[in-house]
């Protein structure tokens, strides 16, 4: 069986409002009464609506399907309505993996807080998370990449505005990984959808990370080893130890991981569990860390952080995800195995990934101007021992709006990306959680605050995490555990 692993990451930081201090407005018709929105380039094919309750809210639960020209789609759409307590905001819902959207209980917690909600399956109604059925039908792309997400936010929007006889007053997108990516996209082609984006650990360079994934695996053939996990977590171990106090503070945590070199083979001969470490597993953690190289010796992709779980990548079997995009869209061959190929291959298969699909689901086009001049706001943060995305092409991706759109400052003004020191996948790990980044989101749109850091809490303690390019570092003085103790240089 080939190895998966959840990328389908909870919704973190939905505002929990205290809608005694928010404006709340009433249906003017019911739900029955609602009609289909016109959608430019689509055709409305079906509509439900009926009230119900979910996750212990009123709301009409609107489902509208749309089609596209003679493409044979079936898209649906669907959007929660509260029947009280609506605050005039709109919400749209990321997806994960090879999910365009969550539906039903996922929409809950969102109307629950006041929003008219929604999400979107991109007329994939299979509902999992990894799929191969719509490789090569061009609609179907088109509709995962980008489009549903932007007509499921003109459908949202047009329905709120006919069930509550006015205008969505403040309008915002909440994603993690392919969530994150349909952020970033909403930012780039259709600026003035959203006024606040929250997109976490965005999976913006879908086209080459999900090839580079495979690699920590093809390292592991290419030596005919597949080390325990045991191993894999002693020496990942032996490099946090060596570089913890990079920042001042030892808190078993790297919080400057691009300046720890620490080389592997130092760790050979050490036990692991009942597995003496050899030089071949020292060597192959050092390349995993490293990444894919092209046949000059040029990373063409980062690798894994060191203080990552390796697990989730270097395992028996190829990451699920990445091995079904090589074969079915990239090579067409669903049989198609990338252990056919040698490790220093790989980065062909990145290359050919990039021609193919950048243009469609690349997700990373700089030019933000058109958002910023929206008046939009967003917000990232990124683990930086994400096992699934490492944050390389989230990093190079702000760099090039900053080149682009006049420096970190200009930029800092409508984007803001912090960097989570020990947090994994869209959460979890060793490091502290984002406390609430979403309701900052929502600050930041409607008061005008900007949000300086992000407040973060943990099993390590309280921390305020910096804005990017700036880092965390122990003050010298105070307890760990608190958040006072260290500084953002």
């Amino acid at each position: 069986m080939l190895k998966t692993f959840r990328i389908i990451a909870p919704l973190l930081g939905l505002a929990r409002l205290p809608l005694a201090h928010c404006q709340a407005y009433s249906p003017v018709i019911s739900c029955s009464e609602l009609t289909a929105p016109e959608v430019e380039g689509a055709v409305v094919v079906d509509m439900t609506a009926e009230e119900t309750t979910s996750g212990g809210i009123d709301v009409c639960n609107a489902n509208v399907y749309l089609t596209h020209g003679d493409a044979g789609d079936r898209v649906r759409v669907q959007t929660y309505l509260p029947l009280r307590g609506y605050t005039g905001r709109f919400q749209g819902i990321g997806g994960g993996g090879m999910l365009a959207g969550f539906f039903d209980g996922n929409l809950s917690s969102s109307a629950r807080s006041g929003f008219a909600t929604g999400s979107t399956d991109a007329g994939r109604p299979n509902g999992t998370e990894v799929d191969d059925s719509w490789a090569g039908n061009e609609q179907l792309l088109v509709n995962f990449a980008y489009l549903s997400v932007h007509e499921m936010t003109v459908v949202g929007k047009a329905l709120a505005e006919e069930f509550y006889g006015q205008p969505v007053k403040y309008s915002y997108w909440n994603g993690c990984s392919n969530g994150g990516r349909q952020g970033y996209v909403e930012a780039q082609r259709y600026p003035a959808d959203y006024d606040g984006i929250m997109a976490n650990a965005p999976g913006i360079n879908w086209d080459r990370f999900l090839v580079a994934d495979l690699f920590p695996y093809l390292v592991e053939v290419s030596e005919n080893e597949f080390p325990s996990s045991c191993v894999w977590d002693t020496i990942t171990a032996a490099a946090v130890s060596a570089c913890d106090n990079l920042d001042g503070g030892e808190d078993n945590i790297i919080n400057l991981p691009f300046e720890c070199h620490f080389d592997a083979t130092t760790t050979v001969g050490q036990m692991a569990c009942d597995t003496i470490i050899t030089e071949v597993y020292a060597r192959m953690w050092n390349d995993i860390t490293r990444g894919p190289q092209d046949n000059h010796g040029k990373t063409v992709w980062g690798g894994l952080i060191p203080g990552t779980n390796l697990t989730a990548l270097a395992a028996a079997e190829p990451f699920l995800i990445g091995q079904v995009w090589v074969a079915a869209f990239v090579e067409f061959d669903r049989s198609f195995r990338i252990d056919t190929i040698a490790r220093d291959e790989l980065y062909a298969e990145i290359d050919k990934s990039e021609r193919m699909y950048r243009s469609t689901m690349g997700g990373d086009d700089p030019d933000l101007s058109a958002f910023r001049d929206a008046g939009g706001k967003l917000i990232t943060y990124h683990g930086l021992v994400d096992q699934i995305l490492p944050p390389y092409g989230t990093i190079n991706y702000r760099a090039q709006v900053e080149e682009l759109l006049g420096g970190n400052e200009a930029v800092n003004e409508f984007y803001r990306l912090f960097l989570a020191p020990g947090v994994e996948h869209c959460g979890a790990g060793n490091g502290a959680q984002p406390s609430n980044p979403f309701a900052q989101l929502m600050d930041w749109v409607e008061k005008g605050l900007v949000p300086d850091v992000m407040p973060a809490t943990g099993g390590i303690g309280d921390r305020n995490l910096c804005p990017y390019p700036k880092n965390l570092v122990y003050t010298g003085t105070g307890d760990l555990t608190v958040a006072s103790s260290w500084r953002c240089v």
